[in-house]
């Protein structure tokens, strides 16, 4: 290469850059580095065992100094290759034998190379020797470098010189053709060269299968006639994720930026956490002897691989049709997990003639399929969809992952808060404006003219009472009092007394009762809350614009729900709904909610919670005031049929303690006595929980005739 500054540092830079690349994505991809070397031809010494002259190693493949990437000795090394004695007469194929020597005795990995990477400008000819004897010596090289599993790869770098320059570089490019060939190289410019490096990495792969299975549509035992078509299934979309970093921990106490030490690992212990015998605490055992648990109440019991496996569900690889959903349907938002393509099997004509129709059937009539699929056997199955698709002129499907009923969550938000009127935006702004100290002519409040009222009226007491120590307190200077009053008086009292006018609030209180018992407090837990002391009366109060009531009447009717933490206060904002009717679908859902909790209950935990729920039930069937017309018709009804479902459910069983609790309880049938829509009179409602005795006939003894004739015989 000729000694010319720029080209050197033009190629020293493309050199740097190729080995932060392939140190880089040898770490990542094999997870060490590939030694790499360095050697400069055309220098002014000599520095190589085979004494190629002007021919100098900056660095070979056994230097340790150049462990898991490029350090910062060896870029500087590169960068610094101008300042070398260029200039002097040496070869590039001297240079290509004394790097090929070095590779040698390096292995590789089967299917791959070594890499010899040649940055030249291609200017200076061979020493000795005719163009045909260099191109028969260039042959004898690439042959040997490509048994030796070499290939040569040359950078060109952008020249222009005299016309016997030119004639070398087009004999030169003839010459390092010929190894290219015997090498399967390649030739590129610096500047794709360097693009090339510069480009993202994308990971050559392979379509690699999924999952290989059938299609089943219809039911075997159900049906005389069933589909069953062979399908491979195969990974659309991947998730792309950021190459993670490893941790290296620092070795010696010198020069910290060269030395690295071992990559650091996370050390596990495993120690009992609550030992029977006092004598375990703190004890470290081995991973194996790890067993998975569940709590009883507050004892653990252990869950054996036995148990786990009677537990675990038992499936089938395959796809299974479920039904058909409109396209339109199926929302992105549903959609969850990578997308899978469904393909018909491979050289097989009839798998392929059924996906063809299926998905002609499908597109025509806007559907998609719902199927249950199961990867491999006694995987966990899921949910999916599966829309028809051509792909690289193939007809397949297009499968994604749906979410189960369980994954689905209603989000109910309440109404948002009404929107301000001119009034009350003229107010507000006028309030920011008052508090903005820079909006006066002279700026108020200016640290080094403003004293502090505090530390003044401090020091005029100190003052006073270090004379005389039973001075009375001095009132305050009317200076300060003028400058505080100054802000609030002038600039924000009237704006202010504006803002609440136009912005009336109310005062609310907590209700503790209500906070305490979603919690399964008891009653004698929950603390009584003070009657608040009147601050207003009603006539002084002014009417607030917004209040609690408006926005609880502004919630959306469909976000109400009976919920099982506190199930009779739901209830009861439910059915007090004025604008609409929700007595019935309240009273399903308070009825669903108190026999999941006692079927729930451990032991009798929610029995008093249950009861009173109930008792809170007929109190409202019978005496709330703000029922509607149609609700005093039948809710008397709805509890009477309440009660009578939850007799036959609970009477008899696991769960009898709980309806003797009831039966205990003054929650028995409403009468006409106390609701005159009732159908059950004062004597049958009392007599409810106390049914009477079934006759039962005494048991019969029947007489074989074969007996008796066997007795006569003896």
């Amino acid at each position: 290469m000729s000694s010319d500054p720029k080209r050197i540092a033009l190629a020293s830079e493309a050199a740097a850059l190729y080995a932060e690349h392939t140190a880089y994505f040898t770490v990542k991809t094999k997870g060490t580095s590939d030694p790499i070397g360095l050697v400069f031809y055309g220098t002014e010494a000599t520095n190589n065992d085979e004494e190629y002259e002007n021919v100098s190693v900056a660095k070979s493949l056994d230097d340790s100094s150049f462990d898991g990437g490029p350090t910062s000795s060896f870029i500087k090394t590169i960068h610094n290759a101008s300042n070398h004695d260029g200039g002097s007469p040496a070869d590039w194929l001297n240079a290509l034998n004394c790097t090929a020597t070095m590779l040698v005795g390096m292995k590789c990995k089967k299917g791959s190379k070594k890499q010899m990477v040649l940055f030249t400008d291609m200017a200076t000819m061979l020493e000795e020797g005719t163009f045909e004897d260099n191109s028969e010596l260039a042959e004898q090289c690439g042959t040997g470098y490509a048994g030796q599993e070499i290939s040569l790869k040359v950078v060109t770098i952008p020249s222009k010189g005299t016309p016997e320059q030119e004639e070398a570089k087009r004999q030169n490019k003839q010459l390092l053709q010929i190894i290219v060939d015997s090498t399967e190289g390649e030739f590129a410019t610096v500047e794709s060269f360097v693009a090339s490096l510069r480009a993202p990495y994308i990971k050559k792969v392979n379509q690699v299968t999924l999952c290989r299975t059938s299609l089943t549509c219809g039911d075997a035992d159900l049906v005389k006639g069933f589909l069953q078509v062979n399908v491979w299934v195969y990974g659309m979309t991947v998730e792309a994720k950021f190459p993670s970093l490893k941790k290296s921990v620092i070795a010696g106490d010198k020069d910290y930026a060269d030395q690295v030490g071992d990559q650091a690992k996370i050390d596990r212990k495993y120690m009992f956490k609550e030992p029977k015998n006092e004598d375990e605490e703190g004890e470290v055992f081995d991973k194996e002897e790890l067993t998975s648990a569940y709590y009883y109440g507050k004892q653990l019991v252990p869950v054996s691989d036995i148990d786990k496996l009677a537990m675990k569900e038992s499936t089938e690889k395959g796809i299974t049709l479920l039904g058909t959903r409109r396209q339109a349907n199926i929302l992105a938002s549903d959609i969850s997990g990578n997308a899978l393509l469904v393909q018909p099997q491979p050289n097989d004509s009839k798998a392929s003639l059924a996906v063809s129709a299926l998905c002609q059937a499908l597109e025509n009539e806007e559907l998609a399929m719902i199927v249950r699929y199961v990867a491999k056997t006694n995987a966990t199955p899921k949910l999916c969809a599966m829309l028809p698709t051509v792909y690289k002129g193939v007809a397949c499907f297009c499968m994604v992952a749906m979410p189960f009923y369980e994954d689905q969550k209603d989000l109910c938000f309440p109404a948002a808060l009404p929107k301000a009127s001119s009034l009350q935006s003229s107010a507000a702004d006028a309030l920011i404006d008052a508090y903005d100290l820079d909006a006066a002519e002279s700026e108020l409040g200016r640290p080094e003219v403003t004293a502090n009222p505090v530390l003044h009226h401090f020091r005029t007491i100190v003052t006073g009472r270090s004379s005389d120590p039973e001075a009375a307190l001095p009132e305050c200077d009317a200076a300060i009092l003028a400058a505080i009053s100054s802000f609030e008086g002038a600039l924000v009292a009237k704006a202010l007394v504006a803002f609440k006018e136009c912005h009336p609030t109310e005062r609310t209180f907590e209700n503790i009762e209500k906070k305490r018992s979603a919690f399964g407090l008891d009653d004698d837990e929950v603390p009584v809350a003070s009657e608040p002391k009147k601050v207003k009366t009603e006539d002084e109060a002014p009417t607030a614009e917004v209040t609690m009531d408006s926005l609880m009447a502004s919630q959306p009717s469909e976000s109400l729900r009976v919920r099982p933490g506190e199930p009779i206060e739901d209830f009861k904002a439910m059915v007090r709904r004025t604008d609409v009717d929700l007595w019935h679908r309240a009273v399903k859902e308070l009825g669903e909610v108190l026999q999941t909790l006692v079927v729930d209950s451990v032991k009798d935990l929610n029995y008093a919670k249950v009861l009173k729920c109930i008792l809170g039930f007929r109190e409202i069937c019978i005496s709330d005031a703000n029922k509607t017309a149609a609700q005093i018709c039948i809710s008397a009804k709805s509890y009477n049929e309440f009660l009578v479902k939850t007799q036959k459910m609970f009477m008899h069983g696991g769960r009898a303690p709980f309806w003797e609790q009831v039966t205990k309880s003054q929650c028995h049938l409403i009468s006409r006595d106390e609701d005159a829509a009732s159908t059950y009179s004062k004597e049958e409602a009392l007599s409810f929980f106390n049914p009477a005795p079934v006759a039962v006939s005494a048991p019969v003894a029947v007489v074989d005739d074969d007996d008796d004739l066997l007795d006569d015989l003896d």
